[in-house]
């Protein structure tokens, strides 16, 4: 990223675990001129490969989030790992609560309210129907197609035909 512009936007994404196979290539989509990404994160230089020119990886002490987050003034906060309490997230979620960036997001396993954490909820018309917006104070950003970017490993098998269409039966186990 390019030196600190006001004119830029900053987004963060804060990772109290790393889903490589789901944020690398939402990581590697950002490639925008007008945009500076961040992400929080307790992994190495060495996980990001080549986006490492483009992304600031920042070490993830859930405690002084919010006081880096406003040193690097972040425009918008984007949480990967939803209100469970996972190691690490209860301090996260206590960050986020007061308030580390004007913008505050939640995405991947958030599939409840958070109370007031956060101001989004970034999902999809299968993961949070239509008729579920009233069960949210947040507002609902709806991806379409999906709000999963999976990146299979680079040791799965190809993708082929699926048995059961040439056995005309479906094998359990």
């Amino acid at each position: 990223p390019g030196p600190m512009d006001k004119a830029r936007l900053r987004i963060a994404y804060v990772a109290a675990h790393f889903h490589r196979s789901l944020l690398m290539p939402v990581l590697a989509s950002h490639a925008s001129r007008d945009l500076d990404v961040f992400l929080y994160c307790d992994i190495s230089e060495e996980s990001l490969g080549h986006l490492a020119r483009r992304i600031v990886l920042l070490p993830l002490r859930g405690r002084s989030l919010a006081v880096s987050m406003r040193a690097n003034r972040i425009d918008v906060a984007i949480d990967t790992v939803g209100v469970g309490a996972f190691l690490g997230q209860d301090d996260v979620l206590q960050q986020f609560a007061q308030r580390v960036a004007p913008v505050q997001c939640a995405w991947l396993g958030s599939w409840a309210g958070s109370g007031g954490i956060f101001d989004y909820v970034i999902a999809d018309a299968q993961a949070l129907p239509p008729n579920s917006d009233r069960l949210y104070d947040e507002g609902i950003v709806r991806l379409p197609g999906g709000q999963w970017c999976w990146e299979p490993p680079r040791c799965a098998p190809p993708v082929g035909t699926a048995p059961w269409l040439s056995r005309q039966s479906i094998t359990l186990g």
